[in-house]
């Protein structure tokens, strides 16, 4: 049993270790990334117990303001970028990557967004971290939720820039952002389970 443990640990590392050289597709380090939340809220969940009933709202003014903002303003300035520029633009962020991405959309090679599909999809990640930004100020966690909601808006627009230039820098840092969020998702949970140090866990992190 440990030995199998062992194993999928490290078929998995060496997963990662691949996708953070841009040997991957992003969809297949994405695809983990909701799995590890779910885990690391089913571990949350089990070590906390039951917690005192606190009111929150989901929807404020505040809140529904910065979701609409972050989707609407960096659709709206990319849109535009798209028109003004092309593919050439992204020639400072080096040589494009080999691996060929998913196929479901037709890319455009001459356009500043080769993928607009794909591209504008990951404003959602702004939106969700926007969100997060601002009901994290009234939630149990706030810093590591402000950690959380700042590498998701950076998980956005990094996002974005990969399918859009489609250069190698570019889906490294993607990848790389990605672990950082899960990273800031399990800073949450610890912060849930014991907050005493979230402020310590929160500066390392």
């Amino acid at each position: 049993m440990l030995a199998a443990i062992r194993a999928a640990v490290a078929a998995e590392s060496a997963l990662w270790h691949r996708a953070r050289a841009g040997l991957v597709t992003p969809t297949v380090v994405s695809q983990r990334l909701l799995v590890v939340t779910l885990l690391l809220f089913a571990v949350k969940e089990a070590a906390a117990g039951d917690a005192p009933a606190r009111p929150f709202r989901v929807f404020t003014p505040a809140s529904t303001r910065a979701v609409l903002l972050s989707l609407v303003l960096p659709n709206f300035v990319f849109a535009l970028l798209d028109r003004l520029l092309g593919a050439d633009a992204w020639a400072r962020l080096g040589p494009l990557t080999t691996k060929p991405l998913v196929e479901h959309e037709r890319e455009r090679a001459s356009s500043f967004v080769r993928h607009p599909m794909n591209a504008h999809s990951s404003h959602a990640h702004c939106a969700a971290g926007a969100y997060i930004l601002v009901r994290g100020l009234d939630a149990r966690a706030p810093l590591a939720s402000a950690l959380l909601g700042a590498s998701t808006v950076a998980m956005g627009l990094a996002s974005f820039v990969w399918w859009s230039s489609k250069r190698l820098a570019a889906q490294r840092l993607d990848n790389f952002l990605m672990e950082v969020y899960t990273a800031a998702m399990g800073l949450v949970g610890l912060a849930l389970v014991d907050p005493r140090f979230e402020r310590h866990r929160a500066s390392a992190a």
